[in-house]
């Protein structure tokens, strides 16, 4: 995981991309260590303004994506969690 946002973020960088749409389809859930790594990783960067929203519908996620996405947001990333894509969408583009 941390080689594939590596590369997005590489992409961030080069382009000066803003928004990020991250759609998590494995089983495995994040852990909330997981989150301020990649604030940290972001800051590293100095990509600051992206705006993430990350798309994890299992349920048995939701404690952890959102207390992982408050602790990243504790570090000034602009990152928000979403159960379903359309929300997602939405906040990315009105919110």
């Amino acid at each position: 995981m941390l080689r594939y946002l590596a590369d997005i973020f590489q992409a961030f960088d080069e382009f000066s991309y803003t928004r990020l749409l991250l759609k998590k389809d494995i089983s495995a859930a994040l852990r909330v260590d997981d989150y301020a790594f990649i604030a940290a990783e972001i800051d590293r960067m100095e990509l600051g303004g992206i705006k993430i929203a990350l798309v994890d519908g299992f349920a048995d996620h939701i404690d952890v994506n959102e207390a992982g996405t408050a602790k990243a947001r504790e570090q000034g990333l602009n990152i928000r969690f979403f159960s379903t894509f359309p929300k997602a969408v939405d906040w990315l583009l009105r919110g």
